[in-house]
C-alpha cells in the first residue's frame, strides 16, 4: 500500500515538475519581444503627429523623465 502511494506521488511530482519548466520560457520569451517601456516614450515624443508647440515645451518639461519617474507604463 505505502510503495502505491509513494509511486503515485513520485509520478505527480514529476510531471508537476515538467509542466512548470515549459511556463517559464514562454514567460520570458514574451519578455524579451515586448520593446522596452524607454523606446516605446522615446517613440511617441518622436511622433511626427505632435505639434511644433509641443516640441518645443519638451525641453523644460521633460515628458519622458517625469513618466519614468511616476512609473507610467504603455498599456
Amino acid at each position: 500500500m505505502r510503495k502505491t502511494i509513494f509511486s503515485a506521488f513520485t509520478a505527480a511530482l514529476a510531471l508537476a515538475a515538467c509542466g512548470g519548466a515549459q511556463t517559464a520560457g514562454t514567460a520570458s520569451e514574451a519578455a524579451a519581444e515586448a520593446p522596452s517601456s524607454g523606446a516605446l516614450l522615446d517613440a511617441a515624443l518622436a511622433d511626427e503627429r505632435r505639434s511644433p508647440e509641443d516640441r518645443a515645451r519638451d525641453a523644460a518639461r521633460r515628458p519622458k523623465e517625469t513618466l519614468e519617474f511616476f512609473g507610467v507604463e504603455p498599456s
